[in-house]
């Protein structure tokens, strides 16, 4: 029986000695025949004992530093930000506004009449208050004061003190009547935020579905390192039993190079593999976000749960309603509709209601003239109709067809994205119990080359095998031992992409409901 964990303990240990090196009948070290390019790869790895960092990770601590770290998720979290401040920016629209004016003036001019003063000085003053109603109606209350002083010996009180205190409203009542229509910027400006977290929210699905595969990729890189220390350390002792019977005559000498060939193959692809197993580490720890591509990471492996696939109907109702890309799609119909309901309104004739009324006061003192004003004795009103009709009405109704033909662009997109939903949620349903199903047959495949394999040797240490039997069923055994594990880690992976599908992979992964 091979003992796996025992020959991958002497790779990881002191026991990689005895791998490198033999020892001749003097006693002194030599290297064995093809370990080169292995000495070279261990003397040019990093000791873990003189690395900075150790990091251990699960694949859920590592979804989370993603969402927490990841450069491109970072950026697109300022998308919601800025579109909340344009929805501030339109209930701004209804802010009211205060102002204030004051002035003072000095005219000299040459009188024509003895009523007229030929210098007139005059001191005024306005306090306002304005701004419009989400029904539409549009105030403005006034105060104004004026202190005159001229030379006219006409003018009965000099100076004279003048307030006036005005209140005007006027009120749409064909176009830009009514709460829905004011506010109508304001809802798309908030559909805009919506599809903008939706945004953010896809964006995370894709950083999590980016680290969870690349985490899966760095498990299936560990395994594939693993197997390929194992065919190596099959080969040598395959060597060492060659070189063994060379030495006693009961092997011809010419087969120690077909032995040796194939340790040197199979140190060349350990090396491929660790290789690639670095590359993986840098892509999950760019991933995650990690800007110390140096520290050293050590993932623990999840145990996949090995049940079947859920129900597909239910599977495709949650997709249809946890999508948030079909989420997004139905929140730019929504504001594409509020638009054309906002320009179809635009086109109706500008009819206006308003009214004044106002209050007045006179007096030669500042005092007198604010209780005049008080007293209520001098009135004044006014009230009115203001009607505009565009003759052709152009631009309106253009923004209105435009607005009409993007709502019937975005119900072909809708349906168009959920049939795409469908599918995809069947294709990744289809390939979840097609990877079930794969571990299984891996299984029994690796089971049945292990006994060939113990078998083979068996016949070989007898000599009814061959040199070429032997490596062969030692490649198709490691080969099974990795595909058995690959299956395994393709299956998460699957059941990753199958969540992704249905619009629940931030659910699975992490403790957002």
């Amino acid at each position: 029986m091979l003992h796996l964990d025992r020959i991958l303990h002497a790779l990881r240990g002191p026991g990689l000695l005895s791998v490198l090196f033999t020892r001749r009948p003097s006693g002194s070290l030599a290297l064995r025949a093809g370990c080169l390019p292995m000495l070279a790869a261990v003397l040019v790895l990093p000791d873990p004992s003189l690395a900075s960092e150790r990091i251990r990770l699960s694949l859920e601590e590592a979804v989370r530093m993603a969402l927490r770290n990841n450069p491109a998720l970072r950026v697109e979290r300022y998308g919601p930000l800025t579109a909340s401040q344009e929805v501030v920016k339109e209930k701004g629209a209804f802010d009211p506004i205060l102002s204030l004016t004051m002035s003072g003036s000095r005219e000299e001019v040459p009188a024509s009449s003895v009523v007229m003063s030929s210098e007139e000085r005059s001191l005024d003053m306005e306090l306002g208050l304005e701004g419009r109603l989400v029904t539409g109606t549009e105030y403005s209350l006034n105060w104004t004061y004026e202190r005159y002083h001229g030379d006219s010996s006409f003018l009965t009180l000099n100076p004279y003190h003048l307030t006036t205190l005005t209140l005007t409203v006027s009120q749409p009542l064909l176009k830009g009547f009514g709460e829905d229509i004011q506010t109508t910027m304001i809802d798309v400006a908030e559909e805009n935020l919506r599809a903008s977290e939706f945004g953010l929210r896809m964006k995370a699905e894709e950083i999590v579905d980016s680290a969870v595969s690349s985490y899966y990729d760095v498990l299936l890189s560990e395994e594939r390192r693993r197997t390929a220390g194992l065919s190596l350390e099959l080969a040598r002792e395959v060597l060492e039993e060659v070189e063994a019977r060379i030495e006693t005559g009961a092997m011809a000498p010419v087969e120690i190079y077909k032995a040796e060939a194939e340790v040197a193959k199979r140190e060349e692809a350990l090396l491929e593999a660790e290789n690639a197993l670095r590359d993986g580490l840098d892509l999950l720890k760019a991933v995650l976000g990690m800007e110390d591509l140096d520290t050293e990471v050590e993932l623990t492996e999840p145990e996949p749960p090995l049940e079947g696939p859920p129900d597909l109907k239910e599977s495709i109702a949650s997709a249809l309603s946890h999508r948030r890309d079909l989420l997004q799609a139905r929140s730019e119909k929504r504001r594409l509709e509020l638009l054309e309901r906002y320009y179809r309104n635009q086109m109706l004739p500008d009819l206006e209601l308003f009214g004044t009324v106002g209050l007045n006061g006179l007096s030669g003192t500042p005092s007198g003239s604010l209780d005049s004003l008080l007293e209520g004795r001098y009135r004044s009103w006014r009230i009115g109709l203001s009607l505009q009709i565009p003759l052709w009405r152009r631009a309106s109704k253009a923004e209105y067809l435009k607005a009409g033909y993007g709502v019937r662009r975005a119900e072909a997109r809708l349906k168009e994205l959920q049939q795409e939903v469908r599918l995809e949620v069947r294709r990744a349903w289809r390939e979840l119990a097609l990877w079930l199903k794969r571990i299984e047959a891996a299984r029994k495949t690796r089971t049945a080359t292990e006994k060939r394999l113990e078998a083979e040797e068996e016949r070989f240490r007898i000599g009814m095998a061959t040199l070429n039997d032997v490596l062969r069923f030692q490649q198709e055994y490691t080969d099974a031992l990795f595909e058995e594990r690959r299956a395994r880690i393709e299956y998460l992976k699957a059941l990753s992409r199958f969540d992704k599908a249905k619009g629940t992979i931030l659910e699975r992964y992490t403790a957002e409901r």
